[in-house]
């Protein structure tokens, strides 16, 4: 070990007096200071514009345009240069041989010179540490489990690369062959993911042994035993192959050894990379502040009730707009969308099934709609040179019926005891599954009875499969919309009030019923209410009739008239109303109402009041402003009248357009009943529509009731661990000086330091 360290001293002596490692600190210290203080610059004016910045540490350290992520971008360019004189200069003028005649081990030789070379590259991570420790001192509350885990991705890469570029180095006497032959491998490590993913057996060796993006695991602020290990395996690859070189120069190896040697090293890390990539062996460490790399506690709730193994197909139409991202080649990144799913639960397999049909909608499909299915396919096949097998739909009939699902691509989420549900993708800008939708899906396998909403018919009542303005398809069964109760998670169906209510029904539903209710059916929903039944109850002005008689069990009744709020920009009878005081505790769905200042929308209501006494808690969750709001008792043409307050037949008042009752019934049991005076906040236009200047209330309302109707199991709590590296402490006239100190200081100290050692040892 002594020879090592004395080598070691030597290589670092002759890097110091090199210009060319100068020069690589010079370049990476300006290109590591601009990229800090260009994006530390932009968000700190934003604190001082806004106040409060998101993830200060994550924006300035480790997005894709942030200090670590540009570093491990640039790092192939300087490594090379650094590593492609370390051999081939003695090899150049000879010297080699005498190193091989001498005493010194083999292993002595490479431990010091790759020694050395990481000894440079902490040199080099010097100048990013500096800037970490300006950001600590100057971010409040910083990350620094990701800073940690980042500088250790880094240093993992650095050191990979140095043990390529010295094996490299070793193969030529000219030094710009090695930069351009490590630069060669660096290139074919990133290239090899893309290779043979059309092959099963071939596809997890090429992607593991990709480079590509193993690093920014690290930057993320995630550390998997995979990525340490497929570092260090690479090293011990590279150094292996230095060493097998070396050693058959110095004793003359025949080649049939030497290249069972070089099998032998390939084959122990190909199959230890393979394996440490396995599900069951990974172990992780999520180093963030807010664990953002780590599934939702709601989340990880769900796949701890998940008893049986779960096998996730996906059912892809190459007739679809979207069958790129789910062909062979694309496999590993599409599961990679599963990966925080398999870390907490490794029994999970993936499987893709591609078909064709005819599908609804489809750009690609419309190209080659004249030819028919099965032609278009065939076209596709041959302009693609696709090699892997297309079953038509009468194929996979047998195993799952897509009509319903559009012909769509769609995921089929399957247990070992035949339970099944869909996964789905949307008609939004975001396209995939989010870790809200995919969780309400893997509840679906875990629970015994999903919560069933039950939806009154045969009054008239709004249709739940309706698609016009007034329906509500949209937040029922619409398929495409992610936040639909078909994707969060329920059942739901429409029923008759002829025969009792189910038992299986959780949440019952009367959306405006414009026909009188006979005495059965008042008789059946009473007798729901009476065993604790949870439900809405909405309605519009003009039908009150119908809906008051459900109420009057309830103690409550809604007036005739129409309340009214005038505004210069919108109708009188628009109102925009914020949560009543108190409301934000029922969950924090309607807390977040509270906070976001989110204004409610009703487009026609009438006021809510208290008939009778009742054992229900009743707290107002919207009421009209007092001083600005009446019961217009007189004009009913808002387009072409003026409206105006009659304070001898109206009064104006405060008055309340939804109500949130709550009883306990039974123990720990609670019934819940959500009652509005209109009905249109539920439907397809109020959640499709946009007001300017308005953040409606009504999303988080519809919800926000669901989740406390469910007591908080669906829709899934996503609520993450909140961030508090939100502020600076600098001032703007101490970040300027700090910047120039920074970017120029620092160049300018490694200049001169570099020119006075330079000249000393011409001088000596």
């Amino acid at each position: 070990m002594k020879n090592a360290i004395n080598i070691v001293k030597a290589e670092i002596k002759l890097l110091f007096y090199s210009p060319v490692a100068w020069l690589i600190l010079l370049i990476f210290s300006l290109q590591c200071t601009l990229t800090f203080t260009e994006s530390y610059s932009d968000h700190l004016r934003n604190f001082f514009n806004n106040g409060s910045v998101y993830k200060a540490t994550h924006i300035i350290f480790t997005t894709r345009s942030a200090l670590f992520s540009v570093m491990q971008q640039y790092l192939y360019l300087y490594i090379p240069l650094l590593t492609m004189g370390i051999f081939s200069r003695e090899i150049n003028s000879g010297s080699i041989k005498l190193l091989f005649s001498s005493p010194i081990k083999t292993i002595d030789i490479i431990l010091g010179k790759y020694m050395a070379l990481l000894l440079f590259s902490l040199v080099l991570l010097i100048i990013p540490i500096l800037l970490v420790l300006f950001g600590g001192i100057t971010i409040d509350n910083m990350d620094w489990g990701s800073i940690i885990a980042a500088l250790l991705g880094i240093f993992l890469l650095m050191a990979t690369y140095c043990a390529i570029g010295l094996f490299m180095s070793s193969l030529t006497s000219y030094t710009v062959v090695a930069a351009i032959g490590t630069m060669a491998i660096f290139a074919f490590l990133s290239y090899i993911q893309g290779v043979g993913q059309e092959l099963d057996w071939v596809r997890d060796i090429t992607y593991w042994l990709s480079i590509s993006g193993r690093a920014s695991t690290f930057v993320s602020g995630m550390i998997t035993t995979e990525d340490v290990l497929y570092f260090l395996l690479l090293i011990t690859a590279f150094l292996s192959f230095l060493y097998i070189r070396m050693n058959a120069q110095r004793k003359h190896v025949s080649l049939a050894k030497k290249t069972g040697q070089y099998v032998l090293v390939v084959a122990f890390v190909l199959t230890f990379g393979v394996l440490s990539a396995l599900p069951s062996f990974k172990k992780y460490a999520d180093l963030t502040a807010t664990k953002s790399n780590t599934l939702l506690k709601g989340s990880q709730k769900v796949v701890s009730s998940l008893q049986e193994k779960v096998q996730i197909t996906t059912y892809v139409n190459m007739l679809n707009d979207d069958y790129v991202w789910f062909l062979p080649n694309q496999q590993k990144y599409d599961m990679d969308k599963f990966a925080s799913y398999v870390r907490f639960k490794p029994d999970i397999k993936m499987k893709y099934v591609y078909y064709f049909a005819e599908p609804e909608k489809s750009e690609l499909y419309e190209r080659f709609q004249h030819l028919g299915p099965e032609k278009a396919k065939d076209s596709i096949v041959k302009l693609n040179d696709f090699k892997f097998p297309i079953l038509s739909v009468n194929d996979i009939a047998k195993d799952i019926d897509l009509k319903g699902e559009k012909y769509r691509t769609v995921r089929l989420l399957e247990t070992e005891s035949g339970k099944k549900t869909f996964l789905r993708f949307f008609d939004d800008m975001q396209r995939f599954p989010s870790e809200a939708e995919i969780s309400a899906a893997l509840k679906r396998l875990s629970i015994e009875q999903l919560p069933t909403v039950a939806f009154v018919n045969g009054h008239n009542e709004r249709d739940v499969s309706a698609i016009n303005d007034r329906g509500y398809n949209r937040f029922t069964e619409a398929k495409t919309f992610r936040y639909s109760l078909i994707n969060q998670g329920f059942n739901f169906k429409s029923i008759s009030l002829d025969q009792p209510i189910s038992e299986d029904v959780k949440i019952l539903i009367i959306a405006e019923p414009r026909q009188e209710l006979s005495p059965q059916h008042l008789l059946h929903i009473n007798d729901y209410i009476n065993k604790g039944g949870n439900m809405i109850i909405a309605t519009d002005p003009g039908v009150q009739q119908y809906t008051n008689p459900i109420l009057a069990s309830l103690g409550l009744e809604i007036q005739e008239g129409l309340l009214v709020q005038p505004d210069s920009l919108f109708s009188p009878d628009l109102l925009l109303m914020k949560l009543s005081p108190g409301a934000g505790d029922i969950n924090y769905y309607f807390s977040a109402i509270e906070k976001r200042e989110l204004q409610l929308p009703l487009s026609g209501a009438s006021p809510i009041i208290m008939k009778s006494k009742t054992d229900f808690n009743i707290i107002p969750l919207f009421k009209t402003d007092s001083l600005n709001s009446w019961v217009e008792l007189q004009t009913t043409n808002f387009i072409d009248d003026s409206v105006t307050f009659d304070p001898l037949s109206e009064s104006k008042g405060a008055y309340a357009t939804a109500l949130a009752l709550r009883r306990n019934i039974s123990g720990d049991k609670e019934q819940k009943i959500l009652v509005t005076s209109d009905a249109d906040w539920l439907s397809n236009f109020e959640l499709n529509s946009s007001r300017e200047g308005i953040k409606s209330a009504s999303f988080n309302l519809l919800t926000g009731a669901f989740h406390w109707f469910t007591d908080s199991e669906l829709p899934i709590d996503m609520r993450s661990i909140p961030y508090k590296d939100k502020t600076f402490s600098i001032s703007k006239e101490v970040w300027q000086i700090a910047k120039i100190f920074l970017i120029w200081g620092t160049a300018l100290l490694l200049l001169l330091s570099g020119s006075i050692l330079l000249l000393r040892r011409r001088g000596r």
